[in-house]
């Protein structure tokens, strides 16, 4: 009887990410979405990235898009998120607790609303205005894939995980 012998050999390979130096003086990021359950016109939203959403003014919003079309954000010293497509600021609009979080120039926000004030604590998006504090995707509203954000998770709404991807470092 002959015996044959097989050696196997396995390779590991580590991905190593370097990041870029960022071109402004804050952290340049996108976000992919992940824990929502979404389904958008037969294309799963988990593992998407936020896009700039002109339906309905200046907003984002996750439409199934893949990397190469995420829109990059930053934050500023105070905590503000900063579309950096259009250099626009994030808020809600004056006494909203539950609001499509839309996007303007400071000078005009301050005649609209109040900045989102946000961290990305954890390597996922947090920002509150007051008490609302909770981002969410609302599938029952009219506005499927859009961000809102309430001070509580609406009845047709859930609050899945913003998860950000870091695109440069400051100093590198």
């Amino acid at each position: 009887m002959l015996t044959t012998l097989t050696a196997t050999t396995t390779t590991t390979y580590t991905a190593a990410t370097t990041l870029i130096a960022c071109a402004n003086p804050s952290p340049t990021f996108i976000l992919r979405l992940s824990n929502s359950g979404i389904v958008l016109n037969g294309i799963a939203l988990d593992g998407t990235y936020a896009n700039l959403d002109l339906g309905d003014g200046t907003i984002i919003g996750f439409n199934g898009v893949g990397l190469d079309e995420a829109t990059p954000f930053s934050l500023t010293e105070e905590g503000n998120l900063i579309m950096d497509e259009t250099g626009q600021v994030a808020y809600l609009g004056f006494g909203q607790a539950f609001e499509l979080v839309h996007f303007d120039t400071f000078s005009d926000v301050n005649n609209q609303g109040t900045l989102l004030v946000c961290s990305t604590a954890g390597g996922m998006l947090g920002c509150a205005v007051g008490p609302s504090d909770i981002l969410q995707l609302c599938p029952g509203e009219a506005i499927t894939d859009d961000v809102f954000l309430g001070n509580v998770v609406g009845a047709s709404c859930v609050a899945p995980t913003f998860n950000v991807v870091m695109l440069c470092e400051v100093g590198a």
